[in-house]
């Protein structure tokens, strides 16, 4: 599950809500917005021959968002 990133184009979608990229980062541990490129990360490694014995698990992409709250 990927957390707290930042997404383009979200503007004028009937529903959201903006919220401030400073309020948004604020409560996590990191202090940044999940990379594109940290969760295509973890699907390269985890579509490799080095993780084949893994089957069936979450893995949380965001930042200790979840530790944190």
């Amino acid at each position: 599950m990927a957390g707290a990133r930042s997404v383009e184009g979200l503007e004028g979608i009937p529903g959201v809500v903006p919220v401030s990229v400073d309020l948004a980062i604020g409560g996590l541990p990191t202090g940044r917005f999940t990379t594109p490129e940290e969760v295509a990360t973890l699907v390269v490694m985890l579509a490799s021959k080095r993780t084949a014995n893994v089957t069936g698990a979450n893995y949380v992409i965001d930042g200790g968002l979840i530790k944190t709250t």
